[in-house]
């Protein structure tokens, strides 16, 4: 289920501001793929630069660190 940055809907929620057309065309230039991840999986791994950016339609995402 690819949803292209102009039909998305989360733009309609008023957390969200709206997009000027340059800044919906900048993201949806980086936008390349929709994928569905398993719970319990690491989507970034730690001191990981530059990996691909994620827009969560559904469930939790949780930032950690794992201390020694």
């Amino acid at each position: 289920m690819f949803v292209p940055c102009r039909q998305c809907p989360l733009r309609a929620k008023p957390l969200f501001r709206p997009f000027s057309e340059a800044e919906l065309a900048f993201v949806s230039e980086l936008k390349t793929d929709h994928i569905v991840v398993a719970p319990r999986i690491d989507i970034i791994e730690a001191d990981e630069v530059g990996g691909p950016a994620y827009t969560l339609f559904e469930g939790w995402a949780v930032r950690y660190h794992r201390l020694p």
